[in-house]
């Protein structure tokens, strides 16, 4: 199913200013999910990864593009009803990112 998604995000204990909207297109089928989005240095990522629901919390893990730490790096997010939480590291610096989305 492919799926229109609208996130907005706060990053907690880093530098930098970032973008904190992030427009998606995700596709997900059998609990695979690939797709693109501008990412917080507001440039295009692409996504493959698997994603586990468990009741009400989901749990997302795999691969991804368009950040400056290397040219792939792994991803993971839980999120609960539309929000969302994400660990993140940049130049050193370790924090989180915390956020809501919209899907359509």
């Amino acid at each position: 199913m492919l799926e229109l998604i609208i996130s907005l995000s706060l990053h907690v204990g880093m530098g930098d200013d970032y973008n904190s909207v992030h427009p998606q297109i995700r596709w997900n089928q059998d609990d695979y999910i690939a797709g693109v989005y501008l990412n917080s240095h507001t440039e295009l990522s692409a996504f493959v990864g698997h994603r586990w629901e468990i009741k009400e919390v989901g749990f997302e893990f795999g691969l991804v593009t368009g950040y400056n730490v290397a040219p792939i790096v792994p991803f993971f997010k839980v999120d609960y009803n539309g929000f969302y939480l994400a660990p993140a590291i940049h130049e050193g610096d370790v924090g989180a990112i915390f956020g809501y989305e919209w899907t359509f």
